[in-house]
């Protein structure tokens, strides 16, 4: 699996900032899924969960998934009302810990919390917001949701370093392997301005979208198990890093399989394209592949040759 480098540590938002924002990520879509529901009751209170807890090892923490029953970790109680959450937390290298918090609704709508409760963050504690009316419910709901996106935008910024790390790692590497350079060789395959847009693309996402790579990656992390038994740091971290890959090679116009196609030109030792691709074909019997891409792939290396002159020439 996939591990953060030392290096990818130092551009890479900590720990509990991490877990701080994509609890706040978690609370945002389940708060958006209760104000999407006519079915709001006239009045109660609002549970706000965490979503990530702090396990420690040694001399370190590990920032882990909390799995609720239920999932959500936004919940509508009754004034009067006493509910049980029991809850788990599993890490592939640690014992697995759980419990159940009992939660309780006094009549003047203070939180009674009995029981156990996940170890969190500053600031992510379960918590209960009081709501006489529909309309306050709808209100406390949208200051949770904004807040929650306020969360996002924020490690969206945080990640902005890792990713720029990312993208030029990835220009190094695809120039190198186009080319056939050694590792400690060659230049990056797009120039600075063009490493922008590619970063900008890989946390925004495209001009008019509202979706990206990251916002993406992030909603995944925050409402699903994808990080179940597994580096909530080193998922995002993977993610982005194969993501920069793919996105360079998109702004060289490298097909998705390029690659593979020149490491199969090179092991046949011929460039005509309609070689290259009977002998993909019957290397990947199974995939669709066309003599078009085939032909990009290996001309690539000119491609990357012209970019390079004509920023040469108007620079």
């Amino acid at each position: 699996m996939y591990a953060l480098s030392a290096h990818g540590r130092e551009e890479f938002p900590v720990g509990r900032a991490l877990a701080r924002h994509l609890t706040g990520t978690s609370q945002m879509v389940a708060a958006n899924a209760l104000l999407a529901d006519d079915a709001l009751p006239d009045g109660g209170a609002i549970l706000t969960l965490p979503q990530f807890a702090i396990c420690r090892f040694a001399d370190a923490e590990s920032i882990n998934r909390v799995q609720w029953d239920g999932g959500h970790t936004v919940r509508l109680l009754e004034y009067g009302q006493r509910a049980e959450f029991a809850w788990k937390i599993e890490d592939s290298s640690l014992p697995t810990v759980s419990g159940t918090l009992l939660v309780e609704v006094d009549s003047t709508g203070e939180l009674v919390l009995i029981g156990d409760a996940p170890t969190t963050p500053g600031g992510t504690a379960p918590a209960l917001h009081s709501a006489n009316t529909r309309a306050d419910l709808e209100r406390t709901l949208k200051r949770i949701s904004e807040s929650g996106s306020h969360d996002t935008f924020g490690l969206m910024a945080m990640l902005i370093p890792y990713t720029r790390r990312s993208v030029m790692s990835a220009a190094h590497r695809v120039y190198r392997e186009i080319h056939g350079l050694a590792d400690d060789s060659g230049g990056p395959v797009i120039d600075a301005i063009e490493s922008e847009t590619v970063i900008s693309r890989i946390v925004y996402g495209d001009d008019g979208s509202d979706s990206s790579v990251v916002t993406r990656l992030l909603r995944r992390c925050a409402v699903t198990d994808i990080t179940v038994r597994k580096s909530t740091m080193n998922v995002i971290a993977w993610a982005i890093w194969s993501s920069a890959e793919t996105a360079v090679r998109n702004t060289i116009g490298d097909p998705h399989a390029g690659r593979v196609i020149r490491r199969i030109a090179r092991l046949i030792n011929s460039t005509d394209p309609d070689e290259v691709l009977a002998a993909y074909r019957s290397a990947y019997p199974n995939a669709r592949m066309g003599v078009s891409r085939v032909h990009a792939a290996l001309t690539a290396n000119a491609t990357v040759s012209a970019r390079s002159d004509t920023r040469g020439a108007t620079g």
